[in-house]
C-alpha cells in the first residue's frame, strides 16, 4: 500500500505486504505484519509497527513509537522524542538539530546507534550486553566506567536518551 499528500491524520494496516506513506500534514499509525513499514515528510506524531520487515522513517515532526520484530529500525530527522526497539536487526536514530526530546531506544537483534546534536542537554543511559559502548560526544560521566555501559550528561543533562542493546554494540554519535 502507498499513501501520500494527506491533510489529516492517516490509520494504516496491512497483513499482506509492505506500507508506505508520505507527506502527511497529521499523525500516521501504520502497521504491517507481512512486510516493512515506510514514511516520511510526517507533521505529527508516527506510531509504526511492522512483524514482517524493517521500519523506516524520515523527516517526522512529531513523537515516534517504532518497533520491529521483523527487521531493523531507521529513523532519520526526528523532531520529537523517539523510542524504538528491534527484535530483528539494527535500531538506528538521527534527532533533527535542537532536538533535546530523549527517548529510548534498544535492540536485541542488532546494535543502536544514535546521531544527535552536539549542543543540546541530554541525560544518557547506554547499555550493551552484546557489545561495547561508545560515545563520540564530549559526555560528563557518572559512576563507573565500563566498557559496556556509559551513565552520564551531556551539556548539563536535560531529559533522558536511554540506549539498550543485547545484540550489539551502542554508539553515540554527534549528528
Amino acid at each position: 500500500m502507498r499513501i501520500s499528500d494527506i491533510t489529516g491524520d492517516v490509520v494504516l494496516s496491512s497483513s499482506g505486504g509492505s506500507a508506505k506513506v508520505e507527506r502527511v500534514h497529521g499523525g500516521v499509525r501504520a502497521e504491517s505484519s507481512g512486510g516493512g513499514v515506510s514514511v516520511s515528510a510526517v507533521d505529527g506524531a508516527a506510531h509504526l509497527e511492522s512483524s514482517g520487515g524493517s521500519i523506516v522513517a524520515e523527516e517526522i515532526g512529531g513523537d515516534v513509537d517504532a518497533s520491529s520484530s521483523g527487521g531493523g529500525v531507521r529513523i532519520s530527522e526526528a523532531h520529537g522524542a523517539v523510542v524504538a526497539d528491534s527484535s530483528g536487526g539494527p535500531v538506528r536514530v538521527s534527532f533533527a538539530a535542537g532536538n533535546a526530546k530523549g527517548g529510548s531506544l534498544g535492540s536485541s537483534g542488532g546494535g543502536v546507534v544514535a546521531s544527535v546534536d552536539p549542543s543540546v542537554n541530554l541525560e544518557i543511559d547506554a547499555s550493551s550486553s552484546g557489545g561495547s559502548v561508545s560515545s563520540d560526544l564530549p559526555v560528563t560521566i557518572r559512576g563507573k566506567v565500563s566498557r559496556d555501559s556509559l551513565r552520564g550528561n551531556l551539556n548539563g543533562g536535560g531529559a533522558v536518551l536511554k540506549l539498550r542493546s543485547s545484540g550489539g554494540g551502542i554508539d553515540l554519535k554527534p549528528r
